[in-house]
């Protein structure tokens, strides 16, 4: 992006963060969080409103958080690194509503699945427990690395049961992914405007006279 299109270029250099983190490269990827960062705290993308609702500021300062927690725990900096994901979390709940979200994931997503990876299960039961106090049907939080053995009736966790499923995380039955197996990765820009349209199609149909919603749904109007 151009110089001057400042919040933009702020998400750019996070991405290129984040794709550089998981090559390797991190020095490049420090490089890319010290300009998120001076690009955050520019005054002119605090102008800057998602649907005039969220500010660029809050965005980018999000962004920055995730970005330097990834950096951290890609150097074993495992502290920093829950500490700036923890930071990205109330950021992230300090955001104005907006569907689909200002912010494309649940950062709850990376400081759960760290958690995992130092086998803190109880404190990561926790964090994916809250992220389903919010998004109930989010799978990220939902994921099991290894199917759970039928309940009584043969009944398996999963829609009706997805509540119970965080809990199994710290039962004798779970074991840990390979590193970094859990990790969430950004949507494609194809995907983000997939779910942008899939969105405002259903709002279309819900807003639709009640004749006339199967008719759109089958493709007839």
């Amino acid at each position: 992006p151009a110089a001057d299109l400042k919040f933009p270029r702020g998400m750019w250099h996070y991405a290129r963060g984040m794709a550089l983190v998981r090559k390797g490269h991190i020095d490049g990827a420090e490089t890319n969080l010290g300009k998120l960062g001076t690009l955050a705290a520019e005054p002119d993308v605090a102008t800057v409103k998602i649907w005039d609702l969220n500010t660029g500021t809050a965005i980018l300062n999000i962004a920055k958080e995730v970005l330097a927690g990834e950096i951290a725990a890609a150097k074993g900096e495992i502290d920093t690194a829950l500490s700036h994901f923890r930071q990205g979390v109330t950021l992230e709940a300090n955001l104005l509503f907006d569907e689909p979200p200002s912010w494309y994931y649940p950062v709850r997503q990376s400081l759960g699945t760290l958690l995992l990876e130092q086998n803190r299960f109880a404190e990561a039961e926790a964090v994916f427990r809250q992220d389903l106090l919010k998004n109930g049907e989010n799978p990220w939080s939902l994921y099991r690395p290894d199917p759970l053995p039928a309940g009584p009736g043969g009944n398996r966790p999963g829609r009706r049961h997805r509540e119970t499923v965080p809990t199994r995380l710290v039962s004798g039955r779970f074991r840990a992914p390979p590193t970094g197996a859990l990790i969430p990765r950004p949507l494609s820009q194809q995907s983000y405007f997939s779910l942008r349209a899939c969105t405002m199609v259903r709002l279309f149909i819900s807003c639709a006279p009640r004749r006339f919603r199967g008719k759109i749904i089958k493709g007839r109007c």
